[in-house]
């Protein structure tokens, strides 16, 4: 009972010491586009992790499929370049 009290006034401390942004009623979608982290919840940059995560299992398969080493370091290092190029936010 003591660690629940505690852990209750911890929380409480922790919400007036946040920064706004770290707070969850910035996590609404009004409030979206002022959280730090909006690249990363945008869809569109989702639908991209969706893509480089499709790559790499593609890539993977591959591998376990042809355990060659020039193949290995070829696919590792083609996919990781593409992974960059895919992410990448500069236009």
């Amino acid at each position: 009972m003591i660690r629940d009290l505690l852990s209750f006034y911890a929380q409480r401390l922790y919400e007036m010491i946040a920064l706004s942004w770290r707070k969850p009623e910035f996590l609404y979608q009004e409030h979206l586009t002022s959280h730090a982290h909006y690249r990363r919840l945008s869809p569109r940059y989702l639908a991209k992790k969706r893509l480089v995560k499709a790559g790499w299992t593609i890539a993977v398969a591959l591998l376990l499929l042809f355990p060659v080493p020039p193949l290995i370091g070829g696919t590792l290092l083609f996919g990781t370049c593409l992974s960059f190029a895919i992410l990448d936010e500069t236009k």
